[in-house]
């Protein structure tokens, strides 16, 4: 699970620490010894986000966060949109699937809730 995006190309992930992101170059927005450089927050912010809006991810909303009514609006997006993990093969699969479906709880907007 990801806990933190440092900027567009570096992540903090859950039990494993500091991830670089493996062909992936992006303007800095963190590093101490300059300015943030040209789009620099706007590419930490994509790789949060587009996840989402993509359909790849869900919106962790278990935690408060400065986002969450945003990521809350990409899931819904990409949910009605049927992309990524709403696509129909997806929800053939995870019917199939041995995960039950008492195993993750959805808000009222159908947003998961971990």
């Amino acid at each position: 699970m990801v806990e933190r995006v440092v900027d567009g190309d570096t992540i903090i992930v859950a039990d494993v620490g500091r991830v670089r992101l493996i062909g992936v170059d992006t303007p800095e927005s963190v590093d101490p010894r300059r300015p943030v450089q040209f789009f620099g927050k706007e590419a930490s912010a994509f790789a949060n986000a587009e996840i989402i809006r993509q359909g790849y991810g869900h919106a962790y909303t278990r935690f408060p966060f400065r986002y969450s009514d945003r990521f809350r609006q990409y899931e819904r997006e990409a949910r009605d949109a049927r992309r990524g993990l709403w696509a129909a093969t997806t929800a053939e699969r995870r019917a199939s699937s041995a995960l039950p479906p008492e195993a993750a709880r959805y808000d009222d907007d159908g947003v998961i809730c971990e």
